[in-house]
């Protein structure tokens, strides 16, 4: 290999340029600005590979704002228009899911069994009192995975309203979530930076193919139950972990999502190491109804707020006009003079 001498006289060797690897991003915003450390630390890290992305977004301007924004940390984008669905027909490249809409990630994992291509994301779900993180990482030798993601997703479609990050870790999101959120875009930054060198090398992933958090901490292993209706959690349990496609470690919390027409069941489970019996912790069920009767709530809310907001227009109106009332000087003697206004009234007793 060529050398080079330094000024002080030490030789060093000239270091060989990276290769690129494409990796094509379905969202430009705020899950991918937030995922950008993980793309940062694998490119200083990594010394035969650069990643360069290719981030597609319908909105118009926001995949662009977001490459001015990677550029800062010398992640290089390529800004794309138009829909991540569309993008994964003509570009074979690994790909990361990062939007807000389930639906859309349904659809993602249709063409992604149509054009194979490894695919990791992560979507964050507001469950009732605490945020869940769940993360995909999909690999060509598990097709069965990306319809089990592509029926959760589905199915989370029909169960959760269509909020937005606002309500999930935003401003209008419990003080906690909002807190929480560094946490789990971390958890998926790390995983990011992980899965990605295995698709660069070529080597197998060592996670599960979906896994989840309730605090960006732990992680645990998620199976998918498609079911028609539901059934008793310990039987649905019980049947998925022993029918697991992976090795489940004993003693270590599992999640367990039941998959049914328009309701799904998130169950934490492990499995006793002493008998191997399995616990079924605690269980969260949502459905259609529940969306139904929370976007009847808000609505509700609204109106209300509405309601309460022109009542109090209406009544900085009548102080502003009782402000510009002229004032009415009434005579009391010669040289005293008394004022009165609305504010200002006379009154009388006895």
């Amino acid at each position: 290999m060529h050398t080079t001498k330094k000024s002080d006289g030490a030789s060093t060797k000239n270091a060989r340029p990276k290769k690129s690897l494409n990796i094509l991003v379905g969202g430009a915003n705020r899950g991918t600005r937030q995922n950008l450390p993980g793309y940062e630390r694998f490119n200083a890290k990594s010394s035969g590979t650069e990643l360069v992305l290719r981030c597609v977004d319908p909105e118009p301007g926001r995949a662009a704002e977001c490459a001015e924004f990677a550029a800062k940390s010398g992640v290089a984008i390529t800004p794309d228009e138009g829909r991540i669905e569309d993008a994964m027909r003509s570009d074979l490249s690994p790909t990361v899911l990062q939007v807000d809409n389930a639906e859309t990630v349904a659809h993602a994992m249709a063409v992604a069994r149509a054009f194979p291509r490894p695919v990791t994301g992560m979507l964050l779900v507001g469950l009732p009192g605490r945020l869940l993180g769940v993360r995909f990482t999909l690999t060509l030798g598990n097709p069965t995975a990306f319809q089990e993601v592509e029926t959760l997703m589905h199915t989370l479609r029909e169960v959760t309203a269509p909020s937005g990050s606002s309500k999930v870790i935003g401003l209008e999101a419990p003080i906690g979530q909002q807190l929480a959120e560094p946490l789990f875009r971390e958890w998926f930054a790390r995983h990011t930076e992980d899965v990605l060198g295995k698709f660069a090398a070529g080597t197998p992933v060592n996670c599960a193919p979906i896994e989840g958090t309730f605090d960006g901490g732990r992680t645990l292993p998620v199976l998918i139950v498609a079911v028609e209706t539901f059934g008793h959690a310990d039987d649905i349990v019980t049947r998925a972990m022993t029918n697991a496609s992976f090795a489940l470690a004993l003693n270590e919390p599992v999640l367990v999502i039941e998959v049914a027409r328009a309701a799904l069941r998130v169950h934490e489970a492990w499995r006793n190491e002493r008998d191997h019996r399995v616990v079924v912790e605690s269980t969260v069920a949502l459905d259609r109804t529940l969306v139904e009767r929370a976007a009847a709530e808000s609505a509700l809310r609204a109106e209300y707020e509405r309601v309460a907001a022109e009542r109090r227009a209406e009544e900085a109106r009548d102080a502003a006009r009782r402000a510009a009332e002229p004032a009415v000087p009434v005579v009391v003697t010669a040289t005293e003079v008394a004022t009165i206004t609305r504010t200002n009234p006379v009154r009388v007793t006895d």
